[in-house]
């Protein structure tokens, strides 16, 4: 009888989608049943009423629950930026659930993610400004191609899109300042240190979209990796040393067989 395949989970960031780990989740399919959530409002998700949750811990659960609570072992989470937040969150509310967690930028630690790229963003309508905004997130704007602004300003434009990215965009605000919502983060960390899961950080050191706080590496605890020449998508601008560190920590953090 075939094993069956540690459960492997990707989570994206605010206003991408499924394509974002496009560089990331083949190199995992062979060795993983790969999982690649997207998050209402964003790429081919509907705008459901989790687009509307009036946290992110129910966000995290809406999304993450029917995923996770299916297979018979732990999980292992990859979530970028606001997807790392959502895999924090849930993380710390079901321990035993979560094998280990890799944050890359995340939502929860740094100084918060920008509240003008957030509302810039759900408000988008001209390709000039979309074109600034995405640049805006690498270190080599090279790397942002003009092809991809027409089908982003389209996205955009969709019955109910608009509407659910300023509802996250308000959330993620909201993190940011004396809220609940930065009071839930709080908790969920110290309930991950406590917990003791396995768990790995990822940041660019240029990062100014969620700049980070140097003091979290100690806090936090964990693995910590920082890229050079790097901004807020380190799995996308330096993709195969992501990769490459991302395999290393599934391997050294699997499920022990029985």
């Amino acid at each position: 009888m075939t094993e069956p395949k540690p459960h492997l989970i990707f989570i994206h960031g605010f206003g991408a989608d499924r394509l974002s780990w496009l560089g990331n989740i083949g190199e995992f399919e062979s060795g993983y049943t790969t999982h690649n959530l997207e998050i209402p409002g964003h790429g081919q998700a509907e705008v459901t009423e989790a687009a509307q949750s009036h946290s992110l811990a129910q966000l995290s659960e809406e999304l993450l629950a029917p995923v996770v609570t299916s297979p018979t072992e732990p999980v292992h989470l990859v979530g970028h930026s606001l997807g790392g937040g959502l895999a924090l969150l849930y993380a710390a509310k079901h321990p035993s659930q979560v094998q280990s967690v890799t944050l890359v930028a995340p939502v929860g630690l740094g100084q918060g993610v920008d509240t003008a790229f957030t509302t810039q963003f759900a408000q988008l309508t001209d390709a000039g400004a979309a074109m600034a905004l995405l640049q805006s997130l690498v270190f080599n704007p090279k790397l942002i191609s003009n092809q991809l602004v027409p089908p982003l300003l389209q996205h955009i434009a969709q019955p109910g899109v608009r509407d659910a990215l300023t509802r996250l965009a308000d959330l993620l605000d909201a993190t940011t300042r004396v809220h609940d919502q930065a009071q839930q983060l709080t908790a969920a960390k110290s309930a991950v240190i406590d917990a003791k899961i396995n768990r790995q950080v990822i940041w660019g050191l240029g990062d100014n979209t969620n700049v980070p706080n140097a003091e979290d590496e100690t806090t936090f605890g964990g693995d910590w990796h920082w890229f050079d020449d790097c901004r807020h998508l380190p799995h996308i601008e330096h993709r195969v040393k992501f990769n490459r560190l991302l395999q290393a920590w599934l391997t050294k953090h699997a499920q022990p067989t029985a």
